[in-house]
């Protein structure tokens, strides 16, 4: 399960910075989402608002129940209204919220990718897209993989990570932009993973994005009662 995080988390990071020129920095975001996760025949869907400011990111779940969720630093809060409880994951990395990382990667430098241990390979253009090839720099016996990256007009199109070893492919797909400054958000991203043990899709679906504007006062105000039972697990 951490290895499937560590793929999408990744593939979250490269998805929009590794392109953009100068781009505008985002101090706040809100915005709707929609996850649809289909696993053999069972689709699962949830629906929500995130809000994201000072490295902190907020998401309120209003549907299939109600649920918050409160990352920040190394920490992760998850509360249930309606059960009166709270789960508080303490994890030695920072925590983050894959599937929304898209929206804060940008400014990223291409070649950022050497800074997170990979090399390229190789590059070829077809047609208006650029195909970049990349590999870990170290890589420890029977363990590795490749990305690829598609890009075209400036704008990530596909990113897709193999590892042959395990017979691990994850592809996700990206369009439906919109346009930031000089920089390309996509708001739908739809994602195949394949193994030996499971197949799945996810599709993200972002909806009313609002950036660097006031949060709404739900959020900025967000706090759990003090009454609240919380359950600390240490990731």
């Amino acid at each position: 399960m951490k290895q499937r995080v560590c793929i999408i988390a990744l593939l979250s990071l490269l998805s929009t910075g590794g392109y953009s020129v100068k781009a505008q920095v985002i101090e706040t975001v809100t915005v709707d989402f929609t996850k649809i996760s289909t696993r053999h025949v069972e689709t699962d869907t949830v629906r929500g608002k995130i809000c994201y400011q000072d490295g902190k990111i907020t998401l309120k779940v209003v549907d299939p129940l109600q649920q918050w969720m409160v990352l920040h630093d190394i920490q992760t809060l998850i509360y249930y209204p309606q059960e009166s409880r709270a789960i508080r994951i303490i994890s030695e990395n920072t925590a983050s919220l894959p599937f929304f990382q898209s929206f804060l990667s940008l400014g990223q430098d291409y070649n950022n990718l050497e800074k997170l241990g990979f090399v390229i390979n190789k590059t070829e253009s077809r047609g208006d897209t650029l195909i970049s090839y990349w590999s870990p720099a170290k890589t420890k016996k029977g363990q590795g993989g490749q990305f690829i990256l598609k890009v075209g007009k400036n704008r990530l199109y596909v990113s897709e990570f193999k590892d042959f070893h395990r017979n691990l492919f994850y592809r996700t797909v990206y369009d439906d932009f919109f346009v930031f400054g000089r920089n390309n958000i996509p708001l739908r991203m739809t994602s195949h993973y394949k193994s030996d043990r499971d197949t799945r899709t996810e599709m993200i679906l972002f909806e009313n994005p609002v950036i660097n504007q006031t949060l709404p006062d739900e959020f900025l105000q967000f706090d759990i009662p003090a009454s609240t039972e919380i359950k600390e697990i240490k990731w």
